[in-house]
């Protein structure tokens, strides 16, 4: 074994010459990679895995539980709904701008420069016997959505 102070590249050419188990690293897995949960619901969605838990609503053996309320998941169905749209509008600023810098041809190429606007909504949706809850997601996330609707829609029916 070679000391901590040791170079670089004789403590690399020690361990490559050291059996496999010595190799091992000895922090377990949950140490060194202390990863949030939003990196594992990217990785979920990287993969296709089916999540047990998605944006606060947590899937866990036959119950359901949102926020402080807890239900049997049998019955149960998850819907993923979506409202609005994206959409694109000119904006007297530009056109304004533009007329100001380039006259008029500048007011109809500015008035052609549109600005985004975003009004696109997702919910999830879960009906029970007894409850229903609709939980607002981002709208970027709904392949993730959808995937966790049908888990549960799974685990409902078993």
């Amino acid at each position: 074994m070679t000391s901590p102070k040791a170079p670089w590249y004789e403590r690399l050419d020690a361990w490559a010459k050291s059996p496999p188990k010595e190799r091992a690293l000895t922090t377990p897995m949950s140490e060194r990679h202390a990863a949030p949960l939003a990196w594992h619901d990217r990785l979920g969605d990287a993969v296709g895995a089916s999540p047990t838990s998605f944006e606060g609503v947590h899937l866990k053996g036959d119950r359901i539980s949102h926020r402080s309320q807890s239900q049997p998941v049998a019955g149960v169905t998850a819907v993923v709904e979506s409202a609005g749209e994206l959409q694109r509008r000119a904006t007297l600023t530009r056109t304004v701008a533009g007329g100001l810098v380039f006259g008029p041809a500048g007011a109809v190429v500015g008035a052609l420069f549109k600005k985004k606007v975003d009004t696109r909504e997702l919910y999830l949706l879960i009906d029970g016997e007894r409850f229903a809850w609709a939980v607002k997601l981002n709208p970027k996330r709904g392949a993730a959505a959808r995937r966790f609707a049908a888990a549960v829609n799974t685990a409902a029916r078993q």
